[in-house]
C-alpha cells in the first residue's frame, strides 16, 4: 500500500482525528507529528519529525501519525498533509455526525 493511501480524517466526539503514515522520515530514530499551517483558504498540516531514544522507523516500520484538531473551520471540506515541498496528500473531511 502506498503511504499516501493511509491518511484519513474522522470525527470523534466533535474533534477531528487525522491519522496516517509517512515514509519521509529523516532517520530510524524519528517520530512524527503534524503542525498546523495557518492559511486563508485551506486547512494544511506539515509533517514534522522529532528525535526519539529508540529506533522507531525503518523501511518496514513507518511511524504512524495521530493528530487531534478541535478548531477545524466548519467551512473546511478538505485538508492537505504536506511532507515536503513536492510531496503532499489531500484528504476530504467528512461531515460532522
Amino acid at each position: 500500500m502506498n503511504y499516501k493511501d493511509t491518511w484519513k480524517a474522522e470525527w470523534e466526539n466533535g474533534i477531528l482525528h487525522i491519522s496516517g503514515t509517512t515514509d519521509l522520515f529523516p532517520n530510524e530514530f524519528s517520530t512524527s507529528s503534524l503542525e498546523r499551517i495557518e492559511g486563508k483558504n485551506e486547512v494544511s498540516y506539515k509533517i514534522v519529525f522529532h528525535r526519539d531514544k529508540e529506533p522507531f522507523c525503518s523501511k518496514d516500520l513507518v511511524g504512524p501519525v495521530h493528530y487531534f484538531e478541535s478548531n477545524t473551520p466548519e467551512s473546511a471540506k478538505a485538508l492537505k498533509i504536506i511532507g515536503s515541498e513536492n510531496e503532499y496528500v489531500e484528504i476530504s473531511i467528512p461531515a460532522i455526525q
